[in-house]
C-alpha cells in the first residue's frame, strides 16, 4: 500500500502506523499488503 502524505505532520502519522517513508520521497510512504494482512488477523472478530 502506498501513501503520499501531504506535509510532514501527516507522514508522520503513517510513520506511526509501521509505513516507511522512501529514500527519495519522505512524504511517499509504503507499507507491504502482506504485512497489513497479518496485523488484520490479529484482531479478533
Amino acid at each position: 500500500m502506498i501513501v503520499n502524505a501531504v506535509d510532514e505532520e501527516a507522514a508522520a502519522f503513517w510513520a506511526r502506523r509501521k509505513f516507511l517513508p522512501l529514500r527519495d520521497n519522505p512524504l511517499l510512504l509504503i507499507r507491504p499488503i502482506s504485512e497489513i494482512a497479518a496485523t488484520l488477523r490479529q484482531v479478533p472478530s
